[in-house]
């Protein structure tokens, strides 16, 4: 199966819907079959003892009114829209427009937005920062797991992805885990799962290293999805400066290499003869 990718927006945009069309356009041309974005609001996310962050995320945030649009040039393209809301207020809004929901690694506590999103009926991502490979960090996730399945999920079943993530911005290799993190997350989620019946779910990295080492190593553990961060190649976008985005043109190799990887590891459809290599 080819590893689905989704290009994350955030606040690359720059508050422009000109720009916006062309991220879509260009996230559907390198190979994506999603794009996602973020819906926060300055003053929902800081106290107001802290102005000058209110008035920074301001800057950053996506306009409500850019909603409908998004979803129509995404439609037009055929490109799956995804979106991160961080308030209960944002899931109302992207309710009647998202294909899917994604909760961040920052917002993984707030189980009353899970459970707003799960209450949808759309598909749901949960992204799961930093986990590490030790005992009780399994346990932890195991038991956190269970808690989401049971009390959420269970009575609101739909599509789940579970994503590794490193919450840096950027993150670096040594970072990573790949390997142990996502080995946790699928053994945490199956043998929960089993306990209520649940179907399987989809297993993703969330990058933030700019790698493509990293990129190719989370499809050879087997991830069904891969989200990162993309801008425009002018670079200019808002989160551009932070060293945790690709240009089209980075991404775009790294998406082709490992779709070679896929017909490498795929089985032929004609068995081939030693003979026919010399033909």
């Amino acid at each position: 199966m080819s590893v689905k990718f989704i290009a994350d927006i955030g606040s690359n945009h720059n508050q422009d819907l000109n720009r916006i069309e062309k991220l879509i356009i260009t996230a559907k041309e390198i190979g994506c079959y999603a794009i996602k974005f973020q819906l926060f609001r300055g003053e929902k996310l800081y106290a107001l003892e802290f102005p000058e962050k209110i008035k920074e995320a301001q800057a950053q945030e996506l306009p409500i009114e850019f909603i409908p649009k998004i979803f129509a040039i995404c439609h037009a393209h055929k490109i799956e829209f995804h979106c991160t809301p961080f308030d209960l207020e944002a899931v109302e809004i992207l309710k009647p427009y998202v294909n899917q929901f994604k909760i961040g690694s920052y917002e993984i506590l707030n189980l009353k937005l899970i459970k707003a999103c799960a209450e949808t009926g759309r598909p749901l991502g949960l992204s799961f920062g930093n986990w590490e490979e030790d005992k009780e960090r399994r346990y932890r996730m195991k038991d956190f797991l269970g808690f989401i399945l049971m009390n959420i999920l269970y009575t609101h079943p739909r599509n789940l992805t579970l994503y590794h993530c490193v919450s840096q911005y950027p993150a670096n290799a040594i970072e990573c885990n790949m390997k142990n993190a996502l080995e946790i997350l699928k053994d945490s989620y199956e043998d929960e799962a089993i306990n209520y019946n649940l179907g399987e779910a989809e297993f993703g990295w969330s990058d933030h290293t700019v790698q493509s080492g990293v990129i190719y190593a989370a499809a050879a553990c087997g991830v069904d999805c891969i989200e990162f961060h993309l801008d425009l190649k002018d670079g200019q976008g808002m989160e551009y400066k932070y060293g945790h985005c690709w240009k089209p043109s980075q991404i775009e190799s790294t998406i082709r290499n490992i779709r070679i990887m896929e017909l490498a590891f795929a089985e032929p459809k004609n068995k081939i003869s030693p003979s026919d290599n010399y033909k």
